[in-house]
């Protein structure tokens, strides 16, 4: 499901205009997308290794896990060179990162092979915590990060995608992804005030202020969605 022209001209005007994201509409079917849940609703800590910082991640580094805030909070994270756990998921990532090359002008096979110099994470995230799980911050502009995955400076080309494997109103409420304006006065928050369903997956532009925080938890699943990391292997 690749983009064809007269699409990529709209998804980029929403995304580097307004309103800074695009939603795919269930780019994973319905089948597919209870399938993923149930891959990532029993504990499978044991494959994965213990939590390993973004800057030492390298060709060869083990898939790995880490709690956060609390133990019953999770983000299971997979480099494209590893052993998948979930076939339908590993294989649909790299439709998403495709996809995003698309956008960001990049060849298709950027960041799926070593030799471009970056290289795709797959990041499955469930949150039930009420915490504030993630800082609003914005990527690739000029802040600091104390763990980047690689150069952080300036870069408004940059944008992240988010599966969303959770309905807002069934499995959590309240709070979730929030996306801020640049003023950082007011949010939004997608499910309650930006429609979406489980299945559905975003494009946005890294550089707009996110957080994500606030979540009631309605069913076991919580708020959970992926994230697609990319790590810069070539930095010393």
């Amino acid at each position: 499901m690749l983009f064809n022209t007269n699409e990529l001209s709209i998804i980029k005007k929403n995304i580097y205009s307004s309103p800074g994201y695009y939603i795919v509409k269930n780019f994973l079917d319905t089948k597919r997308t209870e399938l993923i849940r149930k891959n990532w609703q029993t504990n499978i800590s044991h494959n994965f290794h213990e939590f390993i910082k973004n800057t030492h991640i390298k060709p060869g580094s083990p898939k790995y896990v880490y709690n956060k805030p609390t133990m019953d909070d999770f983000s299971y994270c997979t480099q494209i060179w590893n052993r998948p756990i979930d076939e339908a998921l590993h294989e649909s990532s790299y439709l998403i990162q495709m996809m995003r090359n698309q956008i960001e002008g990049h060849p298709l096979y950027y960041g799926l092979h070593e030799s471009t110099g970056m290289a795709l994470q797959y990041r499955v995230c469930k949150t039930i915590s009420p915490d504030k799980v993630v800082k609003q911050h914005a990527d690739f502009f000029q802040e600091y990060r104390p763990d980047p995955t690689g150069d952080h400076t300036f870069d408004p080309t940059r944008i992240q995608a988010t599966l969303i494997l959770s309905d807002y109103g069934k499995d959590y409420d309240e709070g979730g992804f929030k996306l801020w304006n640049e003023e950082k006065t007011h949010y939004q928050i997608f499910g309650k005030d930006i429609k979406l369903n489980k299945g559905d997956l975003i494009y946005w532009r890294y550089s707009i202020p996110h957080e994500v925080s606030d979540v009631n938890t309605l069913s076991s699943f919580g708020f959970l969605r992926v994230i697609y990391p990319l790590f810069d292997i070539n930095r010393e």
